[in-house]
């Protein structure tokens, strides 16, 4: 779908801690837990999704914002998915 793009999934289960992902292009974060979770001011309930359609431009995502309302990893699962810009390797061959 995207050149020169890698296709990352992850789970969380708690309060995701990981520095910001850099030159993310789409990003989907659904809700698979049975409590719903936060992402800036909206709250996200079971079966709801968080998506930011490509829109041609590279960004900066911050995931740590994600903020689970659970107690267990049953209720806190979220499902992130998104592709990240890979600049294309050049072989110079002479």
């Amino acid at each position: 779908m995207f050149p020169n793009a890698a296709l990352i999934e992850e789970d969380f289960h708690t309060d995701p801690v990981q520095p910001t992902i850099k030159n993310v292009l789409q990003i989907t974060i659904y809700n698979n837990g049975s409590k719903p979770f936060t992402l800036g001011y909206r709250e996200y309930k079971k079966g709801e999704s968080y998506i930011v359609d490509p829109c041609g431009a590279k960004f900066e995502f911050d995931i740590s914002k994600l903020k689970f309302s659970g107690t267990n990893p049953k209720e806190n699962h979220a499902i992130a998915s998104y592709h990240v810009y890979q600049a294309p390797v050049t072989n110079n061959c002479n």
